[in-house]
C-alpha cells in the first residue's frame, strides 16, 4: 500500500484493462502464448480515449484471443457504493460491503514500466494501472471442450500470439508471471464462491 499520497500527470501513467476469458461448463480459461518471448499471459491492453474500462477489457480479449466475451457477474466484496444509492444506507462511511452480481473490476495491478534513463538523462519510466474483469466466453466461440478453436465465431488472435485453453489450476502453473497468477487465483476464487458449492460440489453451475 502507498505510504504517502501519489499524484501523477498524464504522461506518467497509462491505464490498461484485461479480462479472464472463462468457460464455466468446462472450467477452462483461454491464455495467450507470446511466441517471441516464450511467455504465457493474460489478455490485456491499453484503454483508448473515451473508452470505458469494461469495454476496453472485452475489446482487448477479442483482439488478442479472437474470442468474444461478456462480463461475468460474481458475488464480490467492494468499497464502491451501490448503483442505487437510495436502496440502502450509504452514509455509513468507507466500508466493505457485499455486492451481488457485480461486474466491476475485481482486481487492480500497478506496475512501473518503461526504460530507465542513462546516467545524467531522464528515463521514460511510468506507472501502468491494470483493471481486471471477469469474462465469460460466448457459446459458439471455438470448440468449448477443446483447444483448437477452429469452430465457431473465431477470428483468430493477433499474429504474435497463440491461444491455449486449459483448466484453472493448470493455467495458474503455466502463467509466466506471479502477478498474473495472483490475478487468476483471485478470479477463480470469486467464480467458485458464486457458481459452485463449496461442499459436495457436483460440478454443475449454480444459478445466482
Amino acid at each position: 500500500m502507498l505510504t504517502r499520497p501519489l499524484s501523477l500527470p498524464t504522461p506518467h501513467f497509462v491505464e490498461s484493462c484485461g479480462a479472464l476469458p472463462l468457460h464455466l461448463p468446462t472450467r477452462t480459461i483461454a491464455l495467450i502464448y507470446y511466441k517471441r518471448k516464450d511467455e504465457y499471459l493474460l489478455a490485456k491492453g491499453r484503454r483508448n480515449v473515451a473508452e470505458s474500462r469494461s469495454a476496453a477489457a472485452l475489446r482487448e480479449v477479442r483482439e488478442e484471443t479472437g474470442l468474444t466475451c461478456t462480463l461475468l457477474p460474481v458475488i464480490m466484496d467492494t468499497r464502491a457504493p451501490p448503483a442505487d444509492e437510495k436502496a440502502e444506507d450509504t452514509n455509513a462511511g468507507d466500508r466493505v460491503r457485499v455486492e451481488e452480481e457485480c461486474v466491476e473490476p475485481f482486481m487492480v495491478s500497478m506496475r512501473e514500466v518503461g526504460r530507465k534513463g542513462k546516467k545524467g538523462q531522464e528515463g521514460s519510466r511510468h506507472l501502468k494501472i491494470i483493471w481486471w474483469f471477469l469474462g465469460e466466453i460466448v457459446e459458439g466461440e471455438g470448440e468449448v471442450s477443446g483447444e483448437s478453436f477452429e469452430k465457431g465465431r473465431w477470428d483468430g488472435p493477433e499474429e504474435q500470439f497463440e491461444v491455449v485453453r486449459m483448466g484453472f489450476e493448470e493455467a495458474v502453473e503455466k502463467l509466466s508471471f506471479e502477478g498474473d497468477r495472483e490475478v487468476l487465483r483471485k478470479g477463480v476464487e470469486l467464480v467458485e464462491g458464486t457458481y459452485w458449492s463449496k461442499e459436495g460440489d457436483s460440478g454443475e453451475i449454480l444459478v445466482v
